[in-house]
């Protein structure tokens, strides 16, 4: 903490500057402070604003908060030349020309203890600064100001990054919704976010009252607009019952897969015009979605987050399961995958079902997996998906997976099923696979657009169907199209999991290592090997490419591939037309690179990405 407390080390009374909490909370060793009193800081010097991150006073480090800080209008100004104006409608900070807060005059006896409570109470990241400020005690209005010590966070010149409280909040200066359902929801150890603002609107309004014969107290319009829409916002949520769940959303929005849209009608200020964003391509961008019915009783004042157990992406739509059993899916409805008859995108269109054990999203279907074992599927049947068999009507359900046009699921007896489109030969008899000798149970099912995957619990790879791209790696003869049977792929160092695109397949191992096969001339296998255009054999991918941590999951799209590492590093290569690699632009890459947060910080690393058509959600 940079300090100028030097200049209080001897006789000079020492007064001390609260502009937030200060104002209505004083510490207790402040309480016994010689003289507190009203003052402004004036001279357009400094604004207060609502865009600072609490991860350890009103949030945390999961669900972090916003508090006030006072920023110069110079440090404004140059925060907007680098990162552009903010929205017309958007909180005019600027336009405080003073910031009414309360003076304490600390006694000599109390001053180090004092001084000493606040670096602890002010936490890390703060600065302290030496101010003038003027006096307002009655009707007396010093006309000469007294020296003060203020501490603030300051706005970094640089983009915002993972930090501790006391970071400048970027974000909120142009996104005032996202600001209003964050200071909702937050609760942090020193309680709601909510309550401080409406703590400091409360008090601010008293001292209106009490001065307002004399116009040169100044006013907050921007807590006061602030405070009110928090209320609104919440009034709304308990009217719906309604939880908010926060995540990180990228790529294509042509049909409101990424939840974009806003649930505010009058026109609340937004970095940009969300009911016409029909993609996000410059990164993560953080987003929030409201969900109807998640809570029967209203606990507290703050508004409930959602806890995810399950979250997927489909071909244009969406969808998140809680750990209390509910679901919510949203965007593309075309062909009844989502449910309901909703066309409002700002929130999920919930599920009747109360006790869900996950979900699995195709290209325009769904398949919801209950809790008991039954199994419920949704959406187009054109290909036969939805059309569940009856010997899996008839058997309890433990895994499920939706592909493009098929759909599959794993059984408590070990059995495997697969059905929808079979052209290529890429579903299972009517009474599934059985588990191969020399392993105890299947372990994970995936379809791609003409073949299916399988992996049992020794470690082994099958698959079955369309072999054109190399989707069976060398279990067929070179040149053979297909196989009706189930081959062998992988017998080696044993997988635990296995994805596949339309026509690409990834598997990994316990300590990390990727192996890739099939079509890759998207570059959703990476760098591509000498003689190998458009169909690789199986190999390891991605293989020195130096992640910083243990590769936790590997995830495909259509044409793309995503690592997640067990830090929370997401990095992607392949097909970009969406902008659904993060990096700014539509041009698709051959290796992978960075999938970056935008304008915010991310909530405790990644722990869980679903991918879908050519969109990327993540926790």
């Amino acid at each position: 903490m940079s300090s100028s407390s030097s200049s209080f080390s001897s006789n000079p009374p020492v007064y001390i500057f609260g502009y937030g909490s200060l104002c209505w909370k004083p510490s207790p060793d402040l309480e016994d402070s010689v003289e507190i009193c009203q003052g402004f800081l004036t001279d357009g010097l400094y604004t207060r604003v609502w865009a600072q991150y609490s991860c350890d006073h009103r949030g945390t480090e999961t669900n972090y908060g916003v508090v006030c800080n006072l920023l110069k209008h110079s440090e404004l100004e140059n925060y907007f030349a680098t990162h552009g104006a903010p929205p017309p409608n958007a909180f005019d900070y600027r336009a405080n020309a003073a910031v009414l807060g309360t003076l304490y005059l600390l006694a000599d006896d109390v001053r180090e203890k004092a001084l000493a409570e606040l670096d602890v109470r002010e936490k890390g990241g703060y600065s302290r600064e030496i101010v003038q400020v003027y006096k307002v005690n009655g009707d007396d209005f010093s006309l000469s100001p007294v020296t003060a010590l203020l501490y603030r966070g300051r706005a970094p010149s640089d983009e915002v990054t993972r930090a501790k409280v006391g970071n400048f909040w970027g974000r909120v200066l142009y996104d005032d919704l996202h600001k209003v359902a964050v200071m909702a929801s937050s609760v942090g150890p020193s309680g709601w976010n909510g309550s401080y603002v409406f703590e400091l609107n409360k008090w601010l309004k008293l001292m209106e009252e009490k001065y307002s014969p004399n116009p040169s107290v100044p006013k907050d319009e921007t807590t006061k607009i602030v405070s009110s829409r928090i209320a609104a916002f919440i009034r709304k949520c308990r009217t719906l019952k309604a939880g908010l769940l926060f995540f990180y959303v990228l790529g294509n929005n042509e049909n409101g897969q990424l939840a974009l849209a806003n649930p505010e009608p009058e026109a609340v200020a937004r970095p940009f015009d969300v009911e016409k964003c029909d993609q996000i391509s410059g990164g993560l961008w953080e987003n929030f979605l409201l969900c109807p019915s998640y809570a029967t009783k209203q606990k507290g004042e703050s508004v409930p987050t959602i806890e995810a157990q399950d979250l997927q992406c489909g071909g244009s739509h969406s969808g998140v399961v809680s750990k209390c059993g509910k679901c919510w899916l949203w965007g593309g409805n075309g062909e009844g995958q989502v449910g309901g008859n909703s066309t409002d995108r700002s929130m999920g269109v919930k599920l009747e079902d109360e006790d869900v054990a996950g979900i699995s999203l195709g290209h325009d279907h769904t398949m919801v997996l209950k809790l008991d074992g039954t199994l419920r599927c949704f959406g187009n049947n054109d290909f036969g998906a939805c059309e569940i068999p009856e010997e899996v009507k008839r058997s309890h359900v433990s895994r499920i997976a939706a592909g493009p046009r098929n759909s599959a699921c794993i059984t408590r007896d070990r059995r495997a099923f697969v059905w929808g489109c079979g052209k290529y030969s890429q579903n299972s008899p009517v009474t599934g696979f059985h588990v191969p000798e020399g392993a105890t149970s299947w372990i994970s099912a995936r379809c791609g657009m003409r073949s299916t995957l399988l992996l049992d619990d020794a470690g082994r790879v099958w698959g079955l169907g369309d072999a054109r791209h190399g989707q069976l790696g060398g279990a067929v003869e070179e040149g053979s199209k297909r196989s009706e049977d189930l081959v062998l792929i992988w017998d080696g160092e044993a997988i635990v999991g296995i994805d596949c695109g339309w026509s690409h397949c990834v598997a990994w191992t316990a300590d990390g290592k990727v192996w890739g096969w099939g079509r890759d001339d998207k570059g959703q296998l990476g760098e591509r090997r000498d003689g190998e255009v458009g169909k690789a054999k199986m190999r390891r991918i991605f293989e020195g490419f130096g992640f910083g941590s243990a590769v936790k999951t590997v995830m495909c799209g259509p044409e793309t591939t995503y690592v997640l590492e067990e830090r929370g590093a997401v990095w992607g290569t392949g097909w970009n037309e969406h902008g659904n690699l993060g990096v700014g632009d539509c041009i698709d890459r051959f290796g992978l690179v960075d999938v970056k947060v935008q304008g915010s910080l991310l909530r405790d690393g990644v722990s869980r990405i679903a991918v879908g058509g050519a969109h990327l959600i993540v926790l």
